[in-house]
């Protein structure tokens, strides 16, 4: 398995490392709840709740060939008469190529305030929030929350700041499929204003990308999970490209309409093709920020295809093949170690690792689950040094057989997959 481990290694550090690079993942704690909250005088956008009957001063921005999006008011509200309704009617992968966005008018927070921003949607696919500040020369202050599709009316509220000073500040949508939203009920408003409710906690990511998708400041918010079941969202660089992707194309990688696990869309990854010189076969979740002692749990459904003449030998790692999930250590950009066992032990045990994989000719779906503690230190496996790691990456991995040539054929697929860091 260290062999495999070596290859592994090296495709990590040309193709994650541009994900390490291009994103920096942070965990904020915000809430989805039912109810909304009530509006004052002191929130600092106005016409939030569309009761004028007119969308302004709210407006969609869009950019990039093949991206068409409207804005309109409907009578189907969650409070009072109206509502606004987003449609996006043609999205060409817009990031990086452009993007859709509905935006609020700039805004004037109090610099130093803390503020909590609130809205009510329904949606027919996710769709990402933002409160970005920005000043003549860069973003220095960067909220990135996922909101889910939904059929019935959600709320989200999340904390925003202490706000920095800066020229320009907005609360934006931003959009990289096909949708149709309804929103109402927007607010953001002082944290002393905020009236209490009772809500279920989920967790939002902060994200860095080129313009105009927003960049990210630093943040020293507590971690608490992030759920990847949001396919494409949250795997192979879709922020960055608008798909799933990994790797130079062609792509191996696709997002399957067709293959669901409980109603929802999987991954999928194909066999290599033939001019792939490393053969090979995997996705990556985003980075994520952790620290020593840190409980991770990554589980996934996984599902492969049947293979002729196939034959399992658990004293025989060469017949391990199929398909599996792990996490990479990472101190910064530097890779450190991968675990790819269901209890995480470093080095990977056999036990450990065998029982990982959803081998070839498995029938139907199957879980796996790592459970592990973040270790204090790991072996840079460069210098040998004791190295406090400080970041990690889920994966998912396809392996051929007998060695994963490029001829094998056999596709995995992965589902409803969730990452949790201390649940």
């Amino acid at each position: 398995m260290d062999l495999e481990m070596n290859k592994l290694k090296d495709f990590k550090q040309a193709g994650t490392v541009k994900i390490l690079t291009g994103f920096i993942i942070m965990l904020l704690s915000f809430t989805l709840a039912n109810t909304a909250f009530g509006a004052t005088s002191d929130t600092l956008v106005t016409n939030g709740g569309f009761e004028t009957g007119s969308v302004s001063p709210w407006r969609m921005a869009i950019s990039g060939s093949g991206n068409v999006a409207t804005l309109a008011i409907t009578s189907d509200a969650y409070s009072g008469n109206y509502a606004g309704k987003i449609s996006v009617t043609s999205c060409n992968s817009p990031n990086p190529a452009g993007y859709i966005a509905f935006n609020s008018p700039m805004l004037t927070p109090i610099v130093g305030q803390t503020y909590t921003l609130t809205f009510t949607y329904k949606a027919s696919s996710s769709f990402d929030a933002f409160f970005l500040c920005q000043t003549s020369t860069a973003q220095v202050y960067n909220i990135h929350v996922v909101c889910y599709a939904s059929s019935v009316w959600k709320t989200v509220s999340f904390k925003v700041g202490p706000v920095p000073s800066a020229i320009q500040n907005w609360f934006t949508l931003r959009f990289n499929r096909l949708n149709t939203v309804t929103i109402d009920s927007i607010s953001i408003l002082p944290t002393n204003s905020n009236p209490t409710q009772t809500t279920t906690t989920t967790t939002p990511t902060t994200t860095t990308t080129t313009t105009p998708t927003p960049t990210t400041t630093a943040s020293t918010a507590p971690i608490s999970a992030n759920n990847l079941a949001d396919v494409p969202y949250d795997w192979g660089d879709y922020n960055l490209y608008g798909r799933v992707r990994f790797g130079a194309d062609p792509q191996i990688c696709h997002s399957d309409t067709a293959v669901l696990h409980n109603g929802h869309v999987s991954i999928r990854i194909d066999p290599p093709f033939a001019s792939d010189p490393k053969k090979s076969r995997e996705i990556n979740t985003k980075w994520l920020s952790v620290k020593p002692g840190d409980h991770l749990v990554f589980k996934a459904w996984i599902k492969v295809d049947a293979i002729a003449g196939y034959n399992f030998n658990r004293y025989n790692p060469a017949t391990w093949r199929g398909a599996r999930i792990g996490i990479s250590y990472y101190s910064g950009t530097k890779f450190l170690y991968d675990i790819a066992g269901p209890i995480g032990t470093i080095p990977n045990s056999a036990a450990d690792t065998v029982a990982n994989w959803v081998l070839w000719n498995t029938n139907g779906w199957a879980l796996r689950t790592i459970d592990c503690v973040v270790p204090s230190t790991i072996r840079d496996p460069t210098t040998g040094v004791a190295t406090v790691p400080v970041g990690i990456i889920g994966w998912f991995q396809v392996w051929g057989y007998p060695n994963n040539e490029p001829t094998t054929i056999g596709r995995g697929w992965i589902a409803d997959a969730e990452l949790y860091i201390n649940p």
